[in-house]
């Protein structure tokens, strides 16, 4: 039993006001647990929704064209897809543009001002769209670390590069997240060229208009490993590589026509 004089002592009182005013770290953000997304009974609500809903709206809104997957067809999953980003729509334009291996083992990572700082939205996206919280502007840690985690889990991951969308056709320079989470967990990077997205929800807008799109797949790359006693390529290197491939990619793509129409 508790001596009354000791509960009351002065330094009894300064532990309970010490434990009760530690700030709690909020259940939001970069914070938010994602794991129950992937319990078995989440697992099959978000594909049962994607087949029936998600997915099928999202191909009626942008009817995708497909370019270049066979370039990766032959190459082992897990692997870390890196689109370009214009528009809001790109995570729905590239999910239904992949197969269905592809896409029901495959994590997003989102940005935690937009899609992770309200607990509506931490639920909705981690659950159906199975997002993982990612801070835009650096590598956060933890961020690293549950992305790697799942990786060596094996799942795919959707990370752009960019950091956040783009106003024109000009990339904006890449990040270094997908450069160092494919060599820590040595995993290829397919860089992914996304046209005609814009038109469907342009940056600012938050109208959704129907248009054809055109999704371009580069073949897997690599870091590059030292040779004859040299240093391997390092991240900023990789991620240069990463950008110069997606731009070359973007270079090459189908001229767009005015009413989107999907050419080859």
């Amino acid at each position: 039993m508790t001596d009354d004089k000791s509960a009351n002592s002065p330094a009894a009182k300064t532990r309970e006001w010490t434990s009760s005013s530690s700030p709690k770290k909020p259940n939001v953000g970069v914070h938010y647990d994602t794991e129950w997304t992937r319990t078995r009974p989440a697992t099959i609500l978000r594909n049962v929704v994607s087949t029936l809903f998600i997915g099928p709206i999202s191909r009626f809104i942008c009817s995708p064209s497909v370019h270049g997957f066979e370039a990766i067809a032959g190459e082992r999953q897990p692997l870390i897809f890196a689109p370009n980003h214009v528009s809001h729509f790109d995570t729905l334009a590239f999910l239904c543009a992949i197969p269905a291996t592809y896409r029901k083992n495959i994590v997003v990572a989102a940005a935690v001002d937009n899609f992770f700082n309200t607990r509506w939205k931490c639920v909705f996206y981690s659950l159906f769209l199975s997002t993982i919280p990612v801070e835009r502007t650096r590598t956060n840690r933890k961020s690293a670390d549950i992305a790697a985690g799942l990786l060596d889990r094996g799942y795919n991951l959707l990370i752009f590069p960019e950091g956040g969308r783009s106003f024109t056709d000009e990339m904006m320079e890449f990040h270094g997240g997908a450069a160092y989470l494919a060599k820590r967990c040595n995993i290829p990077v397919v860089p992914v060229y996304l046209q005609g997205v814009r038109k469907i929800l342009p940056k600012g807008s938050s109208r959704v208009r129907r248009a054809s799109i055109d999704v371009f797949f580069c073949a897997a790359l690599r870091p590059y490993p030292g040779a004859d006693g040299g240093k391997p390529e390092d991240a900023r290197r990789f991620t240069i590589r990463i950008q110069d491939a997606l731009v070359a990619l973007g270079a090459k793509r189908a001229p767009e026509t005015g009413d989107s129409s999907a050419t080859e």
